[in-house]
């Protein structure tokens, strides 16, 4: 049996090598164990085992009694580490601290404990979060550094990332995030989560003003090319580009199209390359923005088409159906000529 969770308070009910059941624990003699509500009729009757019925029967009469107490404190850890995902022992643990006025700094450490042991667990992230927001002169580098050990593990676990989020917006820990972002990406640049982050970051560090400043998309455009030119086939460089530009639209960046063509001389194959040269050209008819010296309207619809057909029929052709209902909604908005496109031509629905 594992100790890493029982409080002081309970390890005297640990015998040597062996678990002390509470109905056997002098010490809890006063309290009557609430068995489960099981009718002899249910279609599922779980096996419990003897440890985890007698814990849980314990649990259920001090909830019922709403006993707050060092001894329930200890009773929920035992709990929690039989089944860390039960939210209601999570629950009536928080209740004990905040009646007890616990020690967060101890709690901290135990629920770490927990953590990285159960590191896809919404109850413990939850509790963590709790105690955090309760602990005295607490900045938040706690978190980063658990998040930080989680993440080395498993890059892309949710739970870390969200905690991680909420901590620097909670500490205000904006600028230190950007270069560990950049840490991420340069060890694994197909890491989507790390260009998430680094979104994230840029586009909320100033609070409800939009941090992605024309200075910052700029460098940050640079950013993501540099990092597409090593790795065109990455897709997590691309669509962090396309979100720089969300806001502004693609067209609005020549040095968007200049680096496609270049990069088309040796990546023509590239489906994320393709696709986004023709929502460049898209967002250039939708928005109705200058064109280049000697392009037409058509002229552009007409490449357009065609880097959608090269994607239907050679560069991604398990999605040929969705790039052909692309190409039609195009063609039908903007025109345009593509005639070999035409037998296969999926013709959009339109209002």
């Amino acid at each position: 049996q594992s100790q890493h969770l029982i409080e002081p308070a309970a390890m005297s009910a640990t015998a040597a090598g062996g678990w002390v059941l509470y109905r056997d624990r002098p010490d809890w003699a006063d309290v009557t164990p609430l068995k489960q509500d099981e009718s002899e009729r249910t279609v599922l009757r779980i096996a419990y085992t003897e440890k985890f019925s007698d814990v849980h029967d314990y649990l259920r009469a001090c909830m019922r009694a709403d006993e707050r107490s060092q001894r329930t404190l200890a009773l929920t850890a035992d709990a929690i580490e039989l089944n860390p995902a039960n939210y209601t022992t999570w629950s009536y643990r928080r209740a004990i601290l905040a009646s007890l006025d616990g020690d967060m700094e101890a709690e901290m450490k135990l629920v770490r404990g927990i953590i990285l042991r159960n590191q896809k667990n919404y109850q413990v992230w939850y509790h963590r979060r709790w105690v955090a927001t309760r602990l005295s002169g607490a900045d938040g580098t706690s978190e980063l550094e658990l998040t930080g050990e989680v993440l080395t593990e498993d890059s892309k676990n949710y739970h870390a990332w969200e905690h991680r989020q909420w901590a620097i917006r909670h500490f205000n820990l904006w600028e230190r995030e950007l270069a560990y972002t950049e840490l991420l990406i340069g060890t694994d640049v197909r890491n989507n989560s790390a260009w998430h982050q680094r979104h994230f970051v840029l586009a909320n560090r100033n609070g409800e003003a939009s941090g992605l400043t024309p200075d910052v998309v700029a460098a940050e455009t640079e950013f993501a090319l540099n990092w597409i030119g090593q790795c065109p086939n990455n897709e997590s460089a691309w669509s962090f580009l396309r979100g720089l530009h969300l806001d502004t639209g693609l067209a609005d960046c020549p040095r968007l199209l200049q680096f496609c063509r270049e990069l088309l001389a040796t990546e023509a194959g590239c489906p994320h390359l393709l696709a986004f040269m023709a929502d460049y050209r898209a967002d250039q008819l939708d928005r109705r923005c200058p064109l280049a010296e000697g392009e037409t309207r058509e002229s552009v619809a007409t490449e357009a088409l065609r880097l959608l057909h090269l994607l239907a029929t050679k560069a991604d052709r398990i999605r040929r159906r969705y790039w052909l209902f692309v190409a039609g909604d195009l063609h039908a908005r903007h025109g345009g000529q593509m005639p070999e496109l035409q037998e296969g031509l999926v013709q959009p629905e339109l209002d």
